[in-house]
């Protein structure tokens, strides 16, 4: 399968457990790969046989306003879940980054990986 990464994209939520956590928006970077057949657009350079990874950036953005969750957990099953109801992809992989929360550790991360239920 085909694959469209998109890397390092820059969040600001709220998004926490703790009191101090939920004061102000905290930064967030997600990596995306998105599943699925590039072949017609190779062949086309026609936008409509792909996905528009601007509007899949934009939407992961709103996603991050709409919610205030407490989880990294949460909120990454919630893209993955808009991702494959919204956008032409058959899998998503997911790792949603909170860089800034440990001061011991370089970072602290979820991976997810979700597909199409064609069943």
């Amino acid at each position: 399968m085909d694959k469209i990464y998109i890397e390092e994209l820059q969040l600001l939520a709220i998004i926490g457990v703790y009191e101090w956590e939920r004061q102000a928006p905290q930064r967030l970077l997600l990596d995306l790969v998105l599943h699925l057949p590039l072949q017609e657009a190779g062949k086309s350079d026609d936008l409509s046989h792909t996905v528009d990874y601007a509007k899949i950036a934009e939407a992961m953005e709103n996603l991050c306003q709409i919610h205030q969750p407490q989880l990294l957990e949460f909120l990454a099953e919630t893209m993955c879940a808009h991702i494959l109801a919204n956008f032409p992809v058959e899998k998503v992989e997911i790792k949603l980054s909170k860089p800034d929360i440990l001061p011991k550790a370089k970072n602290v991360a979820v991976y997810l990986q979700r597909e199409v239920n064609n069943g």
